[in-house]
């Protein structure tokens, strides 16, 4: 398993690298969309101490900041958190950045009020346990009654996005060599680009949520499910992200 996560890691790292993936996740411009600020607004107004998870260029981090939170921002690529400080830098007194793994993040249980984890960066991590295993170290790090805002993939939110699913589903079931589980998908565009044609080995492997199986594992990592709410297409258009995210808020038990 950990040498299995490894791999994984270091393919998505190889990804993010890419000068495609770097320009769209490592810049602020844009903002948060209309959804995250609706729930932000709603759910965490109040100042507290937030965990950023997967930050990125300080897309999330920053308004957070200027929100007068407390901010501890952390992402895997380094690259990204050098994008990160440059753009942050004048909320440099409420928000600090961390390199880290979702999987293994270095503080004390209770440390925070809230964590934010969209991007759908919960899909990018392997096998389920493993995504459990994320979500019950959030749980962790919350003090009880702490709020999640997380985001996922949404297979439901369009037709072609069920069907495909649907049959790579019912073909695996016949020759799945990899042993993959049902709704993971290699990703599509390498730098912006077609790569079907390339070697898996080169594209990493996502996990496309649908929503009551995501509420389901919130539960079995100690959440309670608060809110779910969709992005619609405009707010997609903002962000270049297509329309499949969906986003929860949950509150982990007492």
């Amino acid at each position: 398993m950990a040498a299995d996560h490894q791999q994984h890691r270091n393919q998505v790292r190889d990804w993010y690298s890419t000068g495609h993936e770097l320009q769209r996740w490592g810049t602020v411009e844009g903002g948060i969309c209309g959804a995250e600020a609706e729930l932000l607004q709603r759910h965490m107004a109040r100042p507290g101490r937030v965990l950023n998870v997967g930050c990125g260029g300080g897309r999330e981090a920053l308004p957070l900041a200027q929100m007068g939170h407390e901010v501890v921002a952390l992402d895997l690529m380094p690259q990204f958190l050098c994008m990160a400080r440059d753009a942050t830098r004048e909320a440099c007194g409420g928000l600090s950045l961390i390199q880290a793994d979702a999987l293994s993040i270095p503080f004390a249980d209770c440390s925070f009020d809230y964590v934010v984890m969209v991007g759908q960066l919960i899909d990018q991590i392997n096998r389920r346990e493993q995504r459990l295993d994320c979500l019950r170290g959030l749980a962790r790090l919350l003090r009880p009654g702490g709020l999640l805002l997380a985001s996922t993939n949404n297979i439901e939110s369009r037709l072609r996005f069920r069907a495909f699913f649907g049959i790579i589903n019912l073909l695996r079931r016949v020759y799945n060599p990899r042993g993959l589980e049902p709704d993971d998908a290699h990703v599509f565009h390498v730098d912006g680009r077609w790569a079907l044609l390339r070697p898996r080995s080169e594209r990493p492997l996502h996990h496309w949520y649908r929503p009551a199986l995501f509420v389901r594992d919130l539960a079995q990592a100690g959440f309670e499910q608060l809110e779910l709410l969709p992005c619609d297409q405009s707010q997609h258009a903002e962000r270049g992200t297509g329309c499949s995210e969906i986003f929860y808020v949950a509150k982990r038990g007492t």
